[in-house]
């Protein structure tokens, strides 16, 4: 069955060429850190806030569980599996960690699929199938993961989309234990993250976006009880308004990013810190500070 995976990939490493180099870069992109967070910042500044929300729980969710994945299961890339595999250079800076699942595509799939289930007619719901579906097929072009990685990322960020709602319900009607539990489930995983038993090939690398996204579910979910209880945001604004706040807000969170990379990388606790801080300012500190600066 490996064997026949491999195959695949291969296949797809005879038809690599330039054009197509250009078509699955782009739907790759739509799967990684910044393409998310623009789409989630616009959402919560400018549009619908509570579905904003609602995706942010579902992509933390689905991320937690993906991550947790990756460090029990331990499964190598594809070209540490198979020399004949040549991974694309473009995609090997994006391919950290282990393999199963597939990051990028249960990113994708997760983002795009919450869109299509709350906005839009046919067209615009086939337009983001295709593109969840675009991601996952990126990913094996490149040659980053194998069939079995993208198809459990599938199965991930469906069953979390519909989980969701009723995690959301829950929060609405049990904020503070939803943030004790959230919290909780946070330290939880880098905890096991660094003192699980790993095989003898493990590097500490390895265990780097397990932390991050850690610290990803922490910031948010401190950063959505603030913001329910004490903030309580509302978009306002013109069109050239929304333009010009989301701008700015992403220009200060590209800052504070940077602030980060002058520190040392490889520090478990600036990992947690750095990806806590990211999303709090996105979900609490920055809508607290809109209605004071666009008036």
């Amino acid at each position: 069955m490996v064997g026949d995976f491999m195959e695949f990939l291969l296949w797809f490493q005879t038809i690599s060429n330039g054009a197509l180099d250009i078509l699955f870069k782009a739907l790759t992109l739509m799967g990684e850190e910044y393409f998310i967070m623009v789409i989630f910042c616009w959402l919560a500044w400018c549009g619908d806030k509570i579905f904003a929300h609602k995706t942010g729980f579902a992509f933390c969710f689905g991320m937690g569980i993906n991550q947790v994945l990756k460090i029990i299961f331990c499964v190598q890339r594809p070209w540490i599996l198979d020399s004949r595999i040549k991974p694309s250079s473009y995609a090997l800076e994006s391919a950290t960690g282990y393999s199963f699942p597939s990051g990028h595509t249960q990113s994708g799939v997760t983002v795009f699929g919450c869109l299509a289930k709350r906005f839009g007619g046919r067209i615009f719901k086939l337009v983001c199938v295709l593109c969840a579906v675009g991601v996952g097929i990126s990913r094996l072009y490149f040659r980053v993961h194998t069939p079995q990685d993208v198809a459990m990322s599938f199965l991930i960020g469906v069953l979390v989309i519909f989980a969701t709602e009723f995690i959301y319900k829950f929060g609405e009607k049990h904020d503070l234990a939803t943030l004790i539990i959230g919290f909780v489930l946070s330290v939880t995983m880098v905890i096991f993250a660094l003192t699980k038993s790993y095989p003898q090939y493990h590097i500490p690398e390895y265990a780097y976006d397990c932390v991050k996204i850690a610290g990803a579910i922490g910031g948010f979910i401190t950063g959505w009880f603030l913001e329910r209880r004490y903030v309580k945001y509302k978009s306002e604004g013109s069109i050239k308004q929304n333009i010009l706040k989301t701008l700015v807000g992403i220009v200060l969170l590209l800052a504070i990013k940077l602030f980060f990379k002058t520190l040392p990388a490889d520090n478990y606790a600036l990992m947690y810190v750095q990806n806590f801080i990211l999303i709090f300012w996105c979900i609490t500190v920055y809508p607290f500070i809109i209605p004071k600066i666009f008036k």
